[in-house]
């Protein structure tokens, strides 16, 4: 388990994504196209718009933590 993990809840967040015209001319507007404000990388819209950090992305790592565990 990584010392950080954990969940937070950004309810009242609003977050800000960007692309370029010309990435949204080669790969579209669905495309890896789109970088979010605070992460590396680009994006789908569906991955730039969701939240990592929520409960349920906690709760499915901590349940595949205790399947590696029980695995051992």
């Amino acid at each position: 388990m990584r010392a950080d993990d954990g969940w937070r809840e950004y309810d009242d967040l609003v977050p800000i994504v960007a692309a370029t015209l010309e990435l949204l001319a080669e790969h579209g507007p669905l495309g890896p196209v789109w970088w979010r404000y605070g992460r590396a990388g680009r994006h789908c819209p569906t991955e730039a718009l969701e939240n990592p950090d929520s409960r349920a992305a906690y709760d499915r790592r901590q349940a595949d933590r205790e399947h590696e565990q029980h695995k051992s």
